[in-house]
C-alpha cells in the first residue's frame, strides 16, 4: 500500500510538471488530406507507393455516424488478403497512419503501456501481419534513423513508434551491430530532442523502454545483472511505468538506462 502510494504522488508530480505528450490533444485533422501529408513528412521519406488508404477516417463524417469504437476499428480493419500483396514498408505505414495509433501515447508512464499494445495491436491485421515479415526489424529501423527526432513539435507520435519497435519479435530480427545501431540513434534523438526545446520526460519513458529493452535482447550482461537486482527497473521496462518512492530514485534510474546505453554501443565485439 505504501509503494503505490508513493508511486501516485510521483505520477501526479510528473503529470504537473511533464505533460507535454499527455496535454496535447490528438489533431483528427492530421488523418486528412493535406494534413496526413505533413504526418507522413515526419518520416522523411517517401510514402509507400502501395501504402493501404483508409476508407474512413477520423476527420470524414462517416466516422462521427459510428456509434462506437469497437464499430470505428471494424472499419479501419485491413483486408487480410490486400495486407499479403503489400510491401513490409507498406504494412508498416498503415500502422503508422492506423487511426488509434496515436492514442497509445497516453500510457506512457501512466499506465502499463505494453498491456495496452497488446490490447490496441494484437488483433490488428497490420500489425500481426507485420509480425510475419523477416525484414520488419530492418527497416523499423531504416525509418527510425530517417524519423523526425521532434516530429515537428508534436512529440505525441515519437512515443507510439517506439514502443511498436520495442516488441520483442522485431528486436530479435536484429544482429548485435544493429542493435548497437539502433541504441546509438535512440541516444542521438534523446540528445537532439533536449537541445531542441522540445524535450518532453514523459515521451522520454518510450525512448528508454526501447534502449533498455534492446540490452536485454542483446543479452547485455551489466544491463541484465542491473534489472536483476533492481524490481523498479524491470517493472518500469515492463510496462513504463516507474515505481519508485522519491524523485531521486527515479532520475537515478533515467541516468543508469542511458549510461548503459552508452556504455552498450562502445562495448567491443568479443
Amino acid at each position: 500500500m505504501k509503494n503505490k502510494f508513493f508511486l501516485l504522488l510521483i505520477l501526479s508530480f510528473l503529470t504537473l510538471l511533464f505533460s507535454g505528450c499527455k496535454k496535447e490533444e490528438v489533431d483528427n485533422g492530421y488523418y486528412c488530406n493535406e494534413q496526413l501529408d505533413l504526418l507522413n513528412s515526419y518520416m522523411n521519406m517517401p510514402r509507400p507507393a502501395d501504402s493501404y488508404n483508409y476508407p474512413i477516417r477520423p476527420c470524414m463524417n462517416k466516422w462521427k455516424e459510428l456509434a462506437s469504437t469497437e464499430e470505428k476499428i471494424k472499419a479501419c480493419a485491413i483486408p487480410i488478403e490486400r495486407l499479403k500483396t503489400m510491401s513490409t514498408q507498406a504494412v508498416i505505414q498503415a500502422i503508422w497512419e492506423y487511426p488509434f495509433f496515436v492514442e497509445i501515447s497516453s500510457s506512457i508512464g501512466m499506465r502499463n503501456a505494453q498491456k495496452d499494445f497488446e490490447t490496441l495491436f494484437y488483433s490488428n491485421n497490420a500489425y500481426k501481419e507485420l509480425l510475419e515479415r523477416k525484414d520488419a526489424g530492418i527497416l523499423l529501423l531504416k525509418r527510425y534513423k530517417l524519423m523526425d527526432a521532434i516530429c515537428k513539435g508534436k512529440l505525441i507520435w515519437i512515443p507510439p513508434f517506439e514502443l511498436l519497435f520495442s516488441q520483442p519479435n522485431f528486436i530479435q530480427q536484429l544482429t548485435t551491430a544493429e542493435k548497437k545501431k539502433l541504441v546509438a540513434i535512440a541516444l542521438e534523438k534523446n540528445k537532439l530532442r533536449v537541445a531542441s526545446g522540445f524535450f518532453d520526460e514523459l515521451c522520454e519513458f518510450s525512448t528508454l523502454m526501447l534502449i533498455a529493452r534492446i540490452m536485454i535482447y542483446a543479452e547485455y550482461p551489466p544491463f541484465l545483472n542491473e534489472v536483476i537486482d533492481s524490481d523498479p527497473l524491470k517493472r518500469f521496462i515492463d510496462t513504463s511505468m516507474f515505481f519508485v518512492k522519491t524523485m531521486e530514485e527515479l532520475r537515478n534510474l533515467q541516468q543508469l538506462m542511458l549510461d548503459y546505453g552508452k556504455e552498450f554501443i562502445n562495448e567491443k565485439q568479443q
